[in-house]
């Protein structure tokens, strides 16, 4: 996992102006705000502006979730298509997943 060096969190913080990028809550009233990636490094993310966002702690927690959930697909999609795909439901009944 990488993290952002100072510079770079500084400006991110700048170009929100202080706000949580998703809500709009602002770091002012007692929120702490994140630097997260919008590009994970597992997915070729870099430590870059252009790869910054600014995000309070439960937006942050969200975005997380969120991925996580893309990996679950994208996990369940590669292991059909290696056991020879087939309807999405019935896989997963066979495997496990739909009772």
């Amino acid at each position: 996992m990488g993290n952002f060096p100072k510079a770079v969190r500084q400006v991110a913080f700048a170009r929100a102006n202080g706000q949580c990028e998703d809500c709009g809550r602002k770091f002012s009233e007692g929120w702490q705000l994140d630097c997260h990636h919008k590009l994970p490094h597992s997915f070729g993310g870099e430590d870059t502006l252009d790869n910054a966002v600014m995000l309070c702690l439960e937006c942050h927690a969200k975005r997380h979730r969120a991925l996580g959930m893309h990996r679950a697909v994208q996990s369940i999609k590669s292991r059909m298509r290696m056991s020879g795909g087939g309807r999405t439901e019935e896989w997963l009944r066979k495997n496990g997943g739909v009772k």
